[in-house]
């Protein structure tokens, strides 16, 4: 009874196998030369030059009308689309009746295609979810990696805008300049929406528009994410968007700007702190030793972890001593990122001495920090 018993588990095992198998085979489609997809995903992004083919094209839009394979995430590059024939037209009709994508990307689209695809997501594609009562897209990205940063005009970001009124929870707008008038429009659909990140990177974005975004930000919204890299933003325009914000946003980038240099980052620090913003990105911003001094007289407490990422600046071994020595660190719940700052043997050991846990001391990342011996301080990162 007990060998049957084996038997007919062993047989039910290897059917879940079988039957699991044949799931994922239909879930995941084999990879092509011309374009990759994996089980919820269409990547229309090829590295070599050329374009993908107009059938395949075709087949692709054809799955996502008919709703054919259950896919998630559509992610397509104008640089393998061929833009003179109608393929974007072709993706584009066919997301009219798609209703299983839940994430957008689109790379390196000129303003006029932007306001184009910005226009159908916002009309048909919306309609026809709301008819037939099928989620809304999460996630819409609009980036751009060239070397001739594309502008969005105001058309564009009225489109945009709209977007976010539909209920979009995500949108990147990274590698667009935007103007000042026109990251007003977009931003004024923040209040009430239900937009919970939102990624400025590299769009250019001058005082006024830090102005007009910090204006938003005063207003009721949901933002817990807002990203603001490589825009050249100084500190007075990093503390108005600190001053403006509620206590909703948890994280904000500030990488490669011009933050150090004016010794306010004690400042900045402090306002992130009394505001609740647990991640702070500050990476790249030329922030020495004397920009940080501040931080020894700021206490944080034990309300939330904070995190924040000061790797790559020019903080050495007395700006290291400075934070080993300051409330904030001492606080067990606050980890600092110096990964690529010259800090020194003396800078390393002085946090290592003062860190009170293995996440805090693992989260200086100091294996990649210029130091005399790294062995030493690699051991005695070993023995906590």
């Amino acid at each position: 009874m007990q060998t049957i018993k084996k038997i007919c588990n062993k047989a039910l095992l290897a059917m879940f196998w079988i039957l699991l198998a044949i799931t994922y085979s239909q879930l995941s489609y084999a990879d092509s030369k011309e374009y990759l997809t994996k089980w919820y995903e269409y990547k229309l992004q090829i590295a070599k030059p050329g374009t993908i083919a107009t059938p395949i094209i075709d087949e692709i839009a054809n799955d996502l009308a008919n709703n054919k394979k259950p896919i998630y995430s559509l992610i397509v590059d104008s640089n393998s689309l061929s833009l003179n024939t109608d393929s974007l037209e072709k993706l584009l009709n066919a997301l009219k009746t798609n209703t299983t994508i839940k994430d957008l990307s689109f790379f390196n689209f000129s303003g006029e295609n932007i306001e184009k695809i910005a226009r159908i997501l916002g009309g048909d594609v919306f309609d026809y979810r709301k008819n037939n009562k099928s989620d809304w897209i999460i996630s819409i990205a609009f980036t751009n990696s060239n070397d001739n940063i594309n502008v969005i005009e105001e058309s564009t970001a009225k489109e945009i805008g709209l977007l976010i009124n539909r209920g979009l929870v995500s949108l990147n707008l990274s590698g667009n300049k935007i103007g000042t008038d026109d990251l007003a429009i977009i931003v004024r659909n923040l209040p009430d929406s239900k937009l919970t990140h939102l990624y400025l990177n590299k769009t250019k974005t001058s005082r006024g528009g830090i102005g007009v975004l910090a204006n938003a930000l005063q207003s009721n919204y949901q933002l817990t994410l807002l990203s603001l890299d490589q825009n050249n933003i100084d500190s007075d325009s990093a503390l108005q968007i600190l001053n403006a914000i509620s206590d909703h946003l948890k994280s904000i980038s500030l990488a490669e700007n011009n933050i150090g240099n004016d010794k306010r980052i004690g400042q900045i620090v402090d306002k992130c702190i009394r505001k609740g913003v647990y991640n702070t990105n500050l990476a790249k911003n030329n922030i020495s030793s004397a920009d940080i001094m501040d931080l020894v007289n700021l206490y944080v407490g034990d309300r939330i972890e904070f995190i924040f990422n000061l790797a790559e600046n020019k903080i050495d071994a007395k700006g290291a001593s400075a934070i080993a020595n300051s409330q904030i660190w001492k606080a067990s719940r606050t980890i600092i990122n110096l990964n690529g700052n010259n800090i020194g043997f003396d800078g390393a050991m002085a946090l290592i001495k003062t860190a009170n846990t293995k996440e805090k001391l693992e989260g200086l990342n100091l294996r990649m920090v210029d130091i005399e011996d790294s062995v030493a301080v690699i051991n005695k990162h070993n023995e906590l």
